[in-house]
């Protein structure tokens, strides 16, 4: 998967059983925007089309999401190796504005026209957030930075610059007291397209200013430290609304102008010690959403306010992401959120997708060099082709294939080095001409495929077509000291390993059409057959070394490693063969180590409660390790209790190595749990300590005995009107309320309503919060034992 062009998925709650077509899913996606981005800032403008300004390195980058990819351009350079201070905003005419530092320390302006940018230096700068109103006339708020004669220290002006229509004016709004912390100056318009700006008094109190029409108006925010943690958004009402997370608070804060005063500071959400970088956007009930980044736990965060309660998730946590969050909304109120992905210096994408699709596109099965059937060699320095077979997408169809040539297909610069990645719609071919090839070269198609949720599928990529001279009538040869060495440096005798062998070789010659690729086999001889009884000739491109893992090698035996050369011609050279490699046998006392982890269900790393099949199950687990003769294989059992195989006995997975299982025709009682079992065997034979996982129940609407006659009214159920009843029931009965990914969300017993037969469930936790709108389980249980499950459905008003 190439990280600049694939997208992964964060399942936020999985669905354990068969929906109906028509339900809907949300869940949040993550792309890379650009895989060496920095800073991004981000806006969408009235068609709902993402606009983001970012630094890369010492360019000022712009990428607009296409459809289907990210296109981006360079709008200017500066020294600074990133640039903090830049912001951009889209206007009613769908044009980004980008307010920003130059190389010089100068307060620079750039505006696209739709064909061009067009760039002007307004001021000196330190910092600057850019608005831009009903007219499509930019706003820029920025401190003004000078020294005195002789001072070390710089003075800061608040400034506002406005374009009148031919030119720019600027005032000040506060001549003495501001910080010069760039990221602490934000601002919002409201209806009148009056600034409303928040800002950082020298490190201290949170500074507001609201332009009133005829004057400034200046007062405390009512935060303390500020720092680069605040933003502010403007309501319908026009009041502003304020988010902050600086290095000295004791978490994400919120306040909002009640039209009187200030509200008191909520504390959302308690971090640790450092910048938390907050974004805050309004929805259409006036309901803040804030994208934050956690500094105590270097992760990026997400809080909406429902109505009556935050709503607070984690969005990413893979190393240190979410600096520099941005956060902005679409017509439907879905979210979007660009973040700084600083352990790989990525800048990230994160958006909300409700949608009846979320699995990609299959991936593409053959990607054929030429237009027909594949081939090795052209002739011609020119022109390149290719087709492959089709992706298939039942939920939301294939909307294009993207394609790139490279001269290679382990990385995204060697796949892209020649064409990158081009749309060619839904045409499974493609012929590229104008090219300026070099003879001798190998150059391979790379092909993905984009659903109509924008999804991609894995890449796949031709095995390559060689580039010609002229017709070559002679096969390659080998040098008279040429040789085929065990290992991947010099030549090696013997190996302890029983599933990996290495080797690699000298070159093969050939003057006219140049070596195209390198075939290898593995045997446990050195003559025809023999040669490839372990593993068939196999193409391994131009690469002149080769590692085989996933071997079933036996100890005691010798396994050669034979070797020949292909020509641009497509002729053969002589086989060379290795002196072998004999597999001895190796003392290991110890087992391995038991896998860490069994999941009940299909994806990896995600753990299901329930399920709905009747006749087959799925699992998967952490690999486990042994240093002295590897993992030789793993078995997995399933029982009806922990550590048990009533169901089915200890099986090897379908290679031996793979970290999963599914076990299909089963028969399986609704209502009871399984448990899968699963240990790992070393290359000694040895079996490490058995992992079980924490189970999986098969869920039906099937009733038992006492609960015949329950009833669960309305279904689905409006929590902010009425209560959810279940009724009929036998004494002392409980229920238990669960998210479609088995977590608990309440518990109620019958005794607690008077025994009558009735519980009421309000769609509140155990916290008291109203849950989310979805899908839901619930179980009844009776003393005796009798269980019934079945699913529920919860609304919100």
């Amino acid at each position: 998967m190439i990280i600049m062009k694939k997208i992964c998925f964060i399942l936020l709650f999985l669905v354990c059983f068969v929906m109906p077509a028509n339900v809907l899913l949300a869940v949040w996606v993550t792309q890379t925007v650009d895989s060496s981005g920095d800073v991004g800032k981000l806006a969408i403008d009235t068609n709902d089309n993402l606009h983001i300004c970012y630094s890369k390195g010492s360019q000022l980058k712009y990428a607009k999401w296409a459809g289907t990819s990210w296109s981006t351009q360079t709008i200017d350079s500066y020294n600074t190796s990133s640039n903090y201070g830049s912001c951009i905003a889209v206007g009613p005419n769908s044009l980004p504005q980008i307010s920003y530092c130059d190389s010089n320390d100068k307060l620079r302006y750039a505006k696209w026209t739709g064909s061009s940018w067009i760039i002007q230096t307004i001021d000196k700068y330190s910092g600057a957030a850019i608005c831009t109103g009903s007219n499509n006339y930019p706003k820029i708020l920025y401190n003004q930075s000078y020294y005195l004669e002789g001072g070390n220290a710089p003075y800061n002006h608040l400034q506002l610059a406005e374009w009148t229509g031919s030119s720019w004016s600027s005032q000040t709004i506060r001549s003495s007291g501001v910080s010069s912390v760039h990221t602490s100056l934000r601002m919002a318009l409201d209806d009148s397209n009056h600034p409303h700006l928040i800002y950082d008094v020298n490190w201290g109190t949170g500074g507001y200013a609201e332009w009133t029409g005829s004057s400034w108006s200046l007062e405390s925010s009512n935060f303390g430290d500020t720092s680069r943690g605040q933003s502010i958004a403007i309501g319908t009402n026009n009041y502003p609304q304020i988010s902050n997370c600086s290095t000295f608070s004791s978490g994400l804060m919120y306040t909002k102008w009640t039209g009187f005063s200030w509200s008191a500071v909520q504390i959302i959400d308690t971090l640790g010690y450092g910048d938390g970088y907050t974004s805050i956007v309004l929805d259409k009930n006036d309901y803040p959403h804030i994208a934050y980044y956690d500094p105590a736990n270097h992760i990026l965060k997400y809080a909406k306010w429902t109505g009556s309660s935050w709503d607070i998730q984690t969005l990413d946590s893979t190393g240190n992401v979410g600096q520099y969050a941005s956060i902005a909304l679409d017509s439907d109120d879905n979210p979007y959120i660009a973040y700084f992905d600083a352990t790989n210096n990525k800048l990230k994408l994160i958006k909300w997708v409700v949608s009846g699709d979320i699995t990609p596109p299959t991936t593409i099965t053959t990607v054929n060099d030429g237009l027909t059937t594949d081939i090795d060699v052209i002739y011609t320095a020119t022109t390149l082709s290719a087709n492959w077979t089709a992706s298939t997408d039942p939920q939301s169809d294939i909307l294009a294939y993207y394609y790139a040539i490279g001269t290679g297909k382990s990385t995204e610069n060697q796949m892209t080095n020649l064409v990158s990645w081009t749309n060619v719609g839904t045409n499974t071919s493609v012929n590229r001409n104008s090219l300026n090839l070099t003879i001798g070269t190998t150059y391979y198609f790379s092909v993905y495929a984009v659903n109509g949720e924008f999804m991609h599928s894995s890449t796949t990529t031709s095995n390559g077509q060689f580039v010609s001279a002229s017709i070559d009538n002679t096969p390659p040869l080998w040098d008279v000291s040429a040789q085929v060495y065990d290992g991947l440096g010099t030549d090696i005798s013997f190996t302890y390993s029983t599933k990996t062998l290495s080797a690699n070789w000298d070159a093969g010659v050939d003057p006219e059409s140049g070596i195209a690729y390198y075939y290898f086999a593995i045997g446990t001889g050195t003559v025809s057959g023999q040669n490839s009884s372990v593993l068939n000739w196999t193409n391994n491109g131009v690469l002149r070394s080769v590692t085989k893992n996933g071997l079933a090698l036996t100890v005691g035996t010798t396994y050669y490693f034979s070797v020949y050369a292909v020509n641009g011609a497509s002729l053969q050279s002589s086989t060379k063969t290795s002196n072998g490699q004999y597999v001895a046998p190796v003392y290991d006392a110890t087992p391995p180590s038991a896998p860490a982890i069994v999941y009940d269900g299909e994806i990896a790393g995600m753990d299901i409660a329930f399920t709905t099949e009747t006749t087959k199950l799925f699992a998967n687990w952490t690999t486990s390790t042994d240093i002295e003769s590897d993992i030789s294989m793993y078995l997995y059992a399933i029982g009806t209790s922990v550590g048990t195989t009533d169901v089915l006995d200890w099986t090897a997975t379908n290679n031996g190595l793979e970290t999963s299982a599914v076990c299909t025709g089963l028969n399986l009682s609704a209502g009871r749990t399984y448990y899968f079992t699963v240990k790992a065997q070393n290359g000694a034979g040895q079996y490490s300590p058995p992992t079980s996982s924490n189970g999986q129940m098969v869920i039906s609407d099937v009733s038992y005995s006492s609960l015949d006659q329950t009833r669960t009214y309305p279904n689905p159920c409006i929590i902010d009107e009425s209560s959810m009843k279940f009724d009929k029931l036998p004494a002392d009965a409980i229920l238990s309320i669960y998210s479609l990914s088995g977590k608990l969300v309440r518990t109620l017993n019958e005794t607690d309503f008077g025994n009558n037969g009735v519980i009421l469930w309000n769609g509140k936790n155990t916290l008291g919060d109203y849950i989310s709108q979805g899908i839901y389980i619930y179980m009844l249980k009776t003393p005796d034992g009798q269980k019934k499950t079945g699913k529920i459905a919860v609304k919100r008003k």
